[in-house]
């Protein structure tokens, strides 16, 4: 290596103590000026404190300069000096050389016992890179597969970590749906007792569904109460003990949502569990009076939809006889429409026994027609809706169809 610069100028000390200045001398033609150089009596050498050539030289008695800040030697050892600082300098270019050839490894901050291994396989340790170098392949690969186990290792634990961390979410959430759960069972129960009802055992689902434009608030207020006891089509009763309200947009609705009745426009969702109940004394009352009163009402529907279609019944003929109040046990008059209502004929009994259904024809003709029939089974049914007395009914179709039961006296 070739002198590269000159080190500071110093000077000795003579016996008169002036300050001798002389320049720098090389120490030997293979060792660069920069490194290690002569003033006067002194062999000056560049290198680190602890460093292992400044380790060596205080082995050989080196001294430390304040002012060169610099270790240094007598000429008197300057045979034993050389070969350190040549090897010194051998080991600055092996490394140099090895760190061309690339074999590097990055190790971990925390990875101590691979580092330890590193320096056991005399890797170089860079501190610009922070990475470590090698001067075999085999040292190299040996502490690169402890990077990468250690690197696996890390990851196995990360990814049991994170399933851990998974599994006690799901836990949590497995808790809370529990807990919910729990919450509404026992919401259930308390407003069970409190109906005062007696529960059958069953559950049933009760859903209203309303387009009119509202928000959560309102929705909630629109849903009926818990404890109140909701009549479901099946004449079964219920007391809610949950419920449950959203919102369908235009979308869904038209697209996913399903229900019974389509709404494929935006709507509210209320819906209601209900606990069904054993019927009271008063609704079991109730519920057999309205299966009466339908049994009645699809009895008119009936026995009108006969007389005006049936040709075993009675004969038919056109226009109207006129029936004198006095000669009839009662009239059953009939509407029918939506919007309009519309004469729908009616059904007399006279008292000598004659079933008469008068009909005022149909649009555009209106031509009056009548049947009369005597045939005892339709007229035993006749008879008995008279019986039964005066009264309005209205059966419902594609149309509503209104009877009124109008009894002229007590029939004989």
């Amino acid at each position: 290596m070739g002198p590269s610069r000159q080190p500071a100028i110093s000077g000795s000390t003579t016996s008169t103590g002036e300050r001798e200045m002389t320049d720098p001398k090389p120490v030997h033609e293979s060792i660069a000026l920069d490194r290690a150089w002569q003033i006067g009596r002194r062999i000056y050498v560049r290198c680190g404190y602890e460093s292992t050539l400044g380790a060596q030289l205080r082995e050989i008695g080196a001294n430390w300069d304040r002012e060169q800040k610099r270790l240094w030697v007598g000429s008197g050892k300057k045979a034993r000096l050389i070969p350190l600082v040549q090897a010194a300098d051998e080991r600055v270019r092996r490394i140099e050389e090895i760190k061309r050839e690339g074999r590097w490894v990055r190790i971990p901050y925390h990875a101590q016992d691979i580092r330890e291994a590193a320096k056991s396989r005399r890797g170089i340790w860079d501190p610009a890179r922070q990475e470590w170098a090698f001067a075999t392949h085999e040292d190299y690969v040996a502490v690169r597969d402890l990077v990468v186990a250690l690197a696996r290792r890390e990851q196995q634990a990360i990814e049991a970590e994170r399933r851990e961390r998974a599994r006690q979410r799901q836990a949590a959430r497995a808790a809370e749906a529990a807990a919910e759960a729990q919450a509404a069972v026992d919401q259930r129960a308390r407003v069970l007792a409190a109906s005062g009802r007696t529960p059958t055992g069953e559950e049933a689902e009760h859903r209203v569904i309303s387009t009119r434009r509202m928000n959560k608030a309102t929705a909630w207020d629109s849903a009926h109460p818990l404890g109140k006891v909701v009549r479901l089509r099946d004449g079964r009763r219920g007391v809610v003990v949950e419920r449950k309200v959203w919102f369908t947009g235009a979308d869904m609705a038209s697209s996913v949502c399903w229900h019974p009745q389509t709404h494929d426009e935006a709507h509210w969702d209320l819906l209601h569990v209900l606990a069904i109940v054993e019927p009271t004394a008063d609704e079991r009352a109730a519920d057999e009076a309205e299966a009466a009163e339908r049994a009645d009402t699809a009895e008119l529907h009936q026995l009108a939809r006969e007389m005006q279609s049936r040709s075993d019944h009675a004969q038919l003929t056109e226009g109207w006889s006129e029936i004198p109040d006095s000669l009839q046990v009662g009239v059953v008059r009939c509407w029918y429409g939506t919007a309009d209502r519309h004469d729908g004929g009616r059904l007399l009994l006279t008292r000598d026994d004659r079933v008469v259904f008068q009909h005022p024809g149909f649009y555009d003709e209106w031509v009056r027609t009548e049947r009369i029939t005597t045939d005892p089974e339709l007229l035993a049914r006749v008879r008995a809706v008279f019986d039964a007395g005066g009264r309005t009914r209205r059966y419902v179709d594609q149309m509503n169809y209104d009877y009124e039961v109008v009894v002229h006296g007590d029939a004989p």
